[in-house]
């Protein structure tokens, strides 16, 4: 699971294109293989989604996230939020 002090609640989601239309959904869990690494990416497969915002998120703006694995137990990290030309530009093109 995810959460940050930055919003009321933390999602992780994948995303996948169904012919011209982007799916998000919500995901209970992401099993990871001792070892192996999940990559989350704007427009790629998983990512986290921050539902309630407390409040604006800028570019440059650091949010502490605190991931909570089955075994590992809870990790904080920070992540750094990007502007959307820059998110925009990894993408593809995509807006959302």
């Amino acid at each position: 699971s995810a959460q940050s002090a930055a919003a009321k609640s933390m999602e992780i989601h994948t995303m996948s294109m169904e012919g011209n239309v982007m799916r998000m959904r919500e995901v209970a869990r992401i099993d990871i293989a001792a070892g192996q690494k999940v990559a989350m990416e704007p427009g790629k497969g998983y990512h986290l989604m921050l539902m309630g915002l407390k409040a604006p998120l800028k570019a440059g703006d650091k949010v502490p996230v605190t991931l909570t694995f089955e075994k590992a137990g809870k990790v904080e990290t920070t992540l750094e939020v990007k502007d959307s030309q820059t998110a925009n530009q990894k993408q593809g093109g995509h807006q959302h």
